[in-house]
């Protein structure tokens, strides 16, 4: 079995006695047909080329900021026909966020990503207040362990320990939605919208 380990800290090299490999940025055309798979542009203009250019270059060629980025205009019919117009509302969610957090809190590739994110979460909480409320409880839950079910099961009381259920006594149900519980099928729905924007797979 072979592990490969990522990390954005130098002296982890130093860890071990086998070869770091640096993977460096992402080549432009690369950063272009990444945003270009996600985006799903209907627009067909001549200078549409060159704003793709300029939405990954102020994206860092990130792909992480890329793939967020991309998966929003597919979600959003105005800005597929349009993406000029996405630029404009990522330096605004920029702005806001570097207003609320001190920059040396901030990553060197963290405006990028962290935009992207803000401007992803935002428009899913404009669709589905479950949505966004089911992202921020899944977050503190391992990534192996995710699956829509098991919020069914918590909410019919099987499958997991009685402990666990006693603990929640329901409260995770009405902090997915406060009018009432969350069924299944709000519960898939609410995974549907996450899995539009890439913030899920």
């Amino acid at each position: 079995m072979d592990v490969i380990i990522t990390t954005r800290l130098a002296w982890a090299a130093e860890m071990t006695a086998l070869g770091a490999v640096e993977v460096g940025e992402m080549e432009t055309t690369e950063a272009v047909e990444l945003f270009q798979k996600y985006a799903k542009l209907q627009s067909s203009r001549p200078d549409m080329n060159t704003e793709v250019l300029q939405i990954v270059a102020e994206l860092g060629k990130f792909a992480l900021a890329i793939t967020l980025a991309g998966s929003y205009v597919a979600a959003i019919p105005q800005l597929r026909s349009d993406v000029s117009l996405l630029l404009p509302e990522y330096r605004e969610r920029r702005k806001q966020i570097l207003s609320m957090k001190a920059r040396k809190l901030i990553h060197r590739y963290g405006e990028s990503v962290l935009s992207t994110w803000e401007i992803s979460f935002a428009a899913v909480e404009r669709q589905s207040a479950i949505a966004a409320r089911l992202l921020s409880l899944i977050a503190f839950l391992n990534f192996d362990d995710i699956f829509p079910a098991l919020f069914e099961q918590l909410r019919r009381g099987e499958g997991l320990a009685g402990s666990i259920r006693e603990a929640s006594d329901g409260q995770w149900q009405l902090y997915l939605s406060p009018d009432g519980l969350a069924d299944r099928y709000a519960v898939e729905a609410a995974f549907g919208v996450l899995q539009t924007y890439s913030l899920i797979q």
